[in-house]
Formats: C-alpha cells, structure tokens, sequence
C-alpha cells in the first residue's frame, strides 16, 4: 500500500466475490435485494400518504403505520442479509489483512466461525419469539405479532447462508496453504 487516500479507502472496503457464489444463491440475493428495495419504498410511499392524509383531510390512516413497522422490520434483516451478500457488515479487515496468509486463513475462519454461532443463536431465540407471540394481534389490521418478529430467524438465516459460503472458502484456503499451495 502506498499510503495513497484512495487507495486506503478501496482497502478499507471489501467486497464478497458474489460471482463466485452458486447460482440459486446469486438469484436469491437478487430476489433480497429487491425485497429490501420494495420494503424501503413501501415505508416512504406509506409515511408520505399518512402524512398527507393527516395535514390535507384530518385523516389518520392507522393501519399504514403497522404495515410501516412491519416493513421495517422485515427491510431490516433482509438488509442485513443483502449486507452479508456483499461482504458490507462491519469487521476488523485492516488488522486482519496486515497478518501473514497462513494465520490470515486461520483467523478468518474462527471470526466466521464465530459469525455463524451468533447466527445460529440469533434463528433459534428469534424463532421461539415469534413463536410465542403468535397469538397476539396488532391493534389495527390484526396480524399475529409473531409475524413481525419472524423477521429476525429469517433475516438470521438468510445472513448465515452467505457466511457459510464465505466459511467454506476459508476453510479451503486453509486446506489448500496446507497443501503447500499459495492465497
């Protein structure tokens, strides 16, 4: 690295190799990120509208905040998912980059390792949430709360499918550096 600033800042940022993902799970992301971007606009055309109908007719449109919530939460984790995709969630790249390859390997593997238990914890205790909160309703339209909390095991899960992806190309690195071969 030559201490260039726009160098430092295409270091400071790593993208996931998406191409090198299986196809289902390329056609996925792209049905996620189109899930996200109809959840973000859902939320902007629903509060706009409230907002309008509030100030122009001194009308409430109740039922568009619950529908907001839960397209928040559902853009949420599928945000996070469509982050996971693309190598965007926050991690310590630059420390990890400045170890040798071999150890690199090794680290990257115990921090996905790490990732994926966080994950699988995340789809277990958010699932027993959703669970028992099946059986209460939103106030307006009536729509199991356990619906709007169903968003986290899913979100979970979907992020774990791209880290598990990630954790197997480093555990191949690892096999391969065992083997003598080069990153």
């Amino acid at each position: 690295m030559s201490g260039d600033p726009a160098e430092l800042d295409v270091a400071l940022v790593r993208q996931r190799p998406m191409d090198q993902d299986p196809v289902w799970l390329q056609r996925l992301g792209g049905v996620i990120d189109v899930l996200v971007v109809i959840a973000g606009s859902g939320i902007v055309v629903l509060m706009f509208a409230n907002v309008v109908s509030r100030f122009a007719f001194r009308l409430d449109v109740a039922w568009s905040n619950e529908i907001a919530t839960f397209l928040m939460m559902w853009g949420s984790f599928l945000g996070g998912a469509a982050a996971a995709r693309r190598g965007a969630h926050l991690r310590l790249h630059e420390a990890v980059e400045r170890v040798a390859p071999v150890p690199r390997a090794w680290v990257e593997a115990v921090v996905l390792g790490a990732v994926l238990f966080l994950l699988g914890q995340m789809i277990w205790f958010g699932a027993l949430v959703s669970k028992v909160n099946m059986s209460q309703q939103t106030t307006v339209l009536y729509w199991p709360v356990g619906l709007l909390y169903a968003a986290m095991p899913v979100g979970a899960g979907l992020m774990l499918l791209f880290f598990a992806v990630d954790f197997a190309r480093a555990l191949r690195t690892i096999g391969g550096l065992r083997r003598g071969g080069s990153v």
